[in-house]
C-alpha cells in the first residue's frame, strides 16, 4: 500500500510538470502574438517626412514605419490616393504629414480614419509665399503695368498655396524634427526616451549641415533664377535675390511668353545662376542658358531619393558643394 501511495505521488507530480511545461509554452506563444498585436504603426505622407520619421524611430523594436505614397513620388500638390495608399493606412497609430497645404488628399484620410492621429511637421513654422519672387522696379508707365500684369498672371498659374517645402531650410527642418518627436511621444509613451534619444543624434547631424550652408552666406548680392519653389527656402536661407520663379513640375504648361520673359529677367539683372532640380536637369532651364550664357546648376529637392536614413543628409550635402562650385566662380 506504501508502496502504491509513492507511485501515485510520483505520476501526480509528472502531471503536475507536464501541465506546466504546456502552460509555458502558451505562454511564450502568447507573449509573441502580443508582441506582434503590440507593434507601433506611423505612416508618413511622403518622403521628406518619412526620412525625417525614419530617423526619429531608428532602432526601436515593435515601432514601424511605412511610407504611403511611393519614394519617387515627389511633391503632393495634386496627388491623388490609390487604393494601395489606404491600405498602409490599416491599423496605423499615427499618421505624420508635412503639413502647409502640401497633402491636399488629407481630408481622404481623416474621412476614412477619422480616429487616426495626425502629426503636424510644419506646426508653428512661417510658411514663405508661393512663388518667393522678389519684384523689381521696372519703371514707369505701360510697359511697367504690362510687367506687373504678367508677374501675377505668373504667380496665379503656379500657386499651390503657400510654398510648403520647409525642409530645405534647416533651421525649419529641425523645428519639423522636433514637432514629429513630440507627437510620436504623446502617441507612444512607451518609446517616449528612445524618440529623444533619436531626435538629438539626428539633429546634431542636421546641425553639421547648417554650419556648413552658414559658411556660404555672403554679403555680395547674389541673384538668381529658381526652376523649382523648395529652393525659395534654401534661396532666403543663403540671403540669394530670386529674380524670378518658375516651377516645372508640369513643363507641357509652360509657354513661350513665360520662357521669353525669363530669359528678359536673365538679361535684365545679369543673372548668372539658374537653379534647377535635378529631375528637370535638361529641359528648359539649359536651353535658357544657351540662349543667355547663365550657368545652369542642378540641386536637388529632396523630394525623391533612395530608402536611407541618411538621405537628407547626403542630398544637402550634394547641394552644399554645388553652391560651393558656383560662389568659387
Amino acid at each position: 500500500m506504501k508502496k502504491f501511495f509513492i507511485m501515485l505521488a510520483i505520476l501526480a507530480g509528472v502531471c503536475a510538470a507536464g501541465v506546466g511545461i504546456t502552460k509555458l509554452f502558451t505562454n511564450s506563444e502568447t507573449v509573441k502574438k502580443n508582441e506582434g498585436n503590440n507593434e507601433f504603426k506611423i505612416v508618413t505622407s511622403f518622403y521628406p517626412t518619412y526620412i525625417a520619421t525614419k530617423n526619429i524611430a531608428d532602432g526601436i523594436d515593435s515601432v514601424k514605419v511605412v511610407n504611403l505614397t511611393e519614394n519617387h513620388s515627389g511633391c503632393l500638390h495634386d496627388y491623388q490616393l490609390t487604393t494601395n495608399d489606404m491600405r498602409k493606412l490599416e491599423g496605423a497609430d499615427v499618421f505624420v504629414m508635412n503639413g502647409g497645404g502640401m497633402e491636399s488628399f488629407l481630408e481622404d484620410v481623416v474621412a476614412k480614419y477619422p480616429d487616426l492621429t495626425v502629426i503636424d511637421a510644419s506646426k508653428g513654422i512661417s510658411l514663405l509665399e508661393p512663388t518667393a519672387v522678389h519684384h523689381h522696379e521696372h519703371g514707369e508707365g505701360e510697359e511697367a503695368e504690362e510687367h506687373e500684369e504678367d508677374e501675377k498672371a505668373h504667380e496665379h498659374d503656379h500657386d499651390h498655396g503657400d510654398n510648403a517645402h520647409v525642409w530645405m531650410d534647416p533651421v525649419r527642418y529641425m523645428t519639423q524634427i522636433e514637432n514629429i518627436t513630440e507627437g510620436l511621444q504623446k502617441s507612444d509613451g512607451i518609446h517616449a526616451k528612445a524618440y529623444e534619444k533619436n531626435k538629438s543624434a539626428y539633429l546634431t547631424k542636421v546641425e553639421a549641415i547648417k554650419e556648413q550652408l552658414d559658411g556660404l552666406k555672403t554679403d555680395k548680392e547674389t541673384e538668381i533664377i529658381i526652376f523649382h519653389e523648395a529652393f525659395a527656402y534654401l534661396a532666403e536661407y543663403l540671403g540669394f535675390d530670386i529674380v524670378y520663379s518658375m516651377d516645372l513640375d508640369d513643363e507641357a504648361g509652360l509657354s513661350a511668353g513665360e520662357i521669353a520673359k525669363v530669359i528678359d529677367e536673365v538679361n535684365t539683372h545679369n543673372v548668372t545662376a539658374l537653379f534647377t532640380e535635378t529631375e528637370y536637369k535638361d529641359s528648359i532651364a539649359k536651353n535658357i542658358s544657351k540662349e543667355t550664357g547663365a550657368s545652369v546648376y542642378v540641386l536637388s529637392a529632396l523630394t525623391s531619393e533612395e530608402d536611407s536614413k541618411d538621405a537628407y543628409l547626403d542630398g544637402m550635402q550634394e547641394n552644399i558643394n554645388v553652391i560651393k562650385g558656383m560662389l568659387a566662380e
